[in-house]
């Protein structure tokens, strides 16, 4: 269930940006720059926020109220924050009053930011944050239907 989340937030962004040339889980990847392997930049990093408060619906549906804080990561030489908070921008535009899909079921309620942070420094990386929320809909456990097509039989006596 959550990935289906992160692909499709992950897909929402490679289209919408072709410039992003990384899209993965947030794993810390800023904090320790000098131990990372080369990574290509912009980036931005996905984070699902504890806790997360289920309720059931009908038939094994479940729904959510989520979080997801959005690393958007530029690499930049000058100690200025255009760059990032132009990153960040597109980003916040491409996600604010939408819904996800995974043809054709929706996997959230319309995308609300409710909070955000301005950029830090790590060595030229630059980062700001955006935190989304949303009510996300689990349907893994709802009964498979399988169409059944009628079959005409004879009885003979």
């Amino acid at each position: 269930m959550y990935i289906d989340l992160k692909e499709e937030t992950g897909t929402v962004i490679t289209n919408g940006l072709p410039e992003v040339k990384s899209f993965d889980w947030f794993n810390q990847q800023y904090v320790n720059t000098e131990k990372q392997k080369a990574e290509s930049y912009p980036a931005v990093y996905f984070e699902i926020l504890d806790p997360q408060n289920w309720q059931d619906g009908s038939n094994g549906l479940q729904v959510a109220t989520m979080r997801i804080k959005l690393h958007c990561v530029v690499f930049n030489l000058k100690d200025e924050p255009n760059a990032v908070m132009e990153l960040t921008q597109k980003i916040y535009l491409l996600f604010q009053g939408k819904a996800l899909y995974v043809d054709p079921i929706q996997l959230t309620s319309k995308m609300s930011r409710v909070s955000s942070e301005f950029m830090k420094r790590y060595n030229q990386l630059k980062v700001m944050t955006l935190t989304f929320e949303f009510s996300y809909f689990d349907n893994s456990a709802e009964p498979v239907l399988v169409a059944v097509s009628p079959v005409s039989f004879v009885i003979n006596t």
